[in-house]
């Protein structure tokens, strides 16, 4: 995650920064959606329209594994089940998917076996994000104006958050294009955002969204909280001011972070 190398005392000073790639893969034959990086950096996820799931060498930049094929339905996001130290070799390497058709899927990576496949299985409850907390145990999916909070150990769906508290916030009004769940020190929050440009905080005991921040227009796999869960980025789809710094308790902006100074040839 891009918070992962942020010291939790002081904010970075983004001035006179340029983007570099650090991994350049061989042609990815669809539009990407998301892309992410396993826990140790050697492997990079990337879903697309096609509706099957590209697993690249990071050094190499070649496609190492190919999953979910052949794909019917677009993946929108993927994420990197979460491992401790004592996980079994089953548990390792597992990378979960939502798909326009309403289902949640697991693959063992290396294998390429399908080991779950769980959720409404309807394109009237499309998904469009995941995210797991900080333990694994449970995992987050954004729907059309709701999330579904699962248990992983089940499959099921524990809490269902729509709406809001209406003094602060009505929660969302549009697709929920992505969500994270807090740090270990608040595991009954989480963050969203979306097409309704607003990014929602929600309170699993309440069942609601309970404060929002206005502006951001997230379309995508572009928000994620520091570690210490004080700050959050936002990467908005449009040209003004697309990458932000979030004060998350103040629901102020901190500042605008550089990006694509010298127009669309820079790496987006």
């Amino acid at each position: 995650r891009f918070f992962a190398a942020f010291p939790r005392s002081a904010l970075m000073d983004f001035t006179g920064w340029q983007l570099s790639p650090v991994c350049i893969t061989e042609t990815f034959d669809s539009e990407a959606f998301s892309v992410r990086f396993n826990p140790d950096n050697h492997f990079l996820a990337a879903a697309g329209g096609h509706g099957t799931v590209s697993v690249f060498n990071v050094s190499t930049g070649k496609e190492a594994y190919r999953l979910n094929r052949p794909g019917s339905h677009t993946v929108k996001q993927v994420c990197w089940r979460p491992e401790t130290v004592t996980s079994s070799l089953r548990t390792r390497g597992v990378l979960v998917g939502v798909s326009t058709d309403g289902k949640v899927r697991q693959w063992h990576v290396t294998s390429g076996k399908c080991l779950e496949e769980f959720g409404a299985g309807s394109e009237h409850e499309q998904l469009f994000c995941v995210d797991y907390n900080h333990d694994g145990g449970l995992a987050a999916t954004g729907g059309l104006k709701a999330i579904f909070v699962i248990d992983e150990e089940t499959k099921k769906q524990t809490v269902r958050l729509e709406g809001g508290n209406y003094e602060t916030t009505a929660g969302h009004s549009n697709r929920v294009q992505a969500v994270r769940f807090l740090p270990a020190d608040a595991p009954w929050a989480l963050i969203s955002g979306g097409w309704d440009n607003s990014v929602q905080y929600w309170d699993l005991r309440a069942g609601h969204a309970v404060k929002a921040i206005l502006g951001p227009h997230i379309c995508g796999d572009s928000l994620d909280v520091s570690g210490d869960g004080r700050h959050l980025l936002t990467g908005s789809y449009r040209d003004q001011n697309p990458l932000e710094l979030w004060d998350l308790a103040q629901e102020q902006r901190i500042k605008v972070i550089p990006w694509r100074s010298s127009g669309p040839q820079e790496p987006a």
